[in-house]
């Protein structure tokens, strides 16, 4: 399923079709993240990996398995029903 997301938002296991490369790692915060950037590994699919510093606010779109649940579904939704 296509999404858009901010890039502070971005999980492990995301595929960015626009650049076709998976999110190995995704973190705002650190000694060498700049203020108000996001850092991202991506790995492609010949195997190379890069890192990109991305703005938090930076809308991306992603292919997720499942969507995320959202706050506003209230707190219920993080419930686990068995």
């Amino acid at each position: 399923m296509e999404t858009k997301v901010q890039a502070q938002y971005l999980q492990q296991g995301d595929y960015l079709p626009a650049t076709k490369s998976t999110v190995i790692y995704a973190s705002a915060s650190g000694l060498r993240i700049p203020s108000g950037k996001v850092r991202i590994d991506l790995q492609y699919a010949n195997g190379k990996k890069r890192t990109a510093y991305w703005g938090k606010s930076t809308e991306i779109v992603v292919e997720r398995e499942t969507p995320p649940v959202s706050w506003e579904e209230g707190p219920d939704a993080f419930r686990h029903t068995s």
